[in-house]
């Protein structure tokens, strides 16, 4: 998980830098990812929130589908179910 989260930030770093939103919405939902893999829920929501306004923006639907389903568990981890609802909705 650690080494999953030191890559994930550095392609973030990569990302935010190229200025690219399509480069942007993948190291977004994967440092939501690895950020709940270390239990750190809500620098995961962060990045998670983040990760799905950068995939809509792109239109990426595999990612953003993938950071709406690990936002659901993420809320659900924090005892906020009817947010983890909604986001297993969309």
């Amino acid at each position: 998980m650690d080494l999953s989260f030191q890559t994930s930030g550095e392609a973030l770093q990569i990302a935010e830098e190229s200025g690219d939103i399509f480069s942007k919405g993948i190291p977004y939902v994967s440092q939501g990812i690895s950020s709940y893999g270390k239990g750190l829920l809500e620098e995961a929501k962060k990045h998670l929130l983040k990760g799905i306004e950068f995939c809509e923006q792109s239109n990426n639907l595999g990612f953003n589908a993938n950071a709406h389903s690990h936002l659901g568990i993420t809320y659900f981890e924090m005892g906020n179910f009817s947010k983890s609802k909604e986001h297993y909705e969309d």
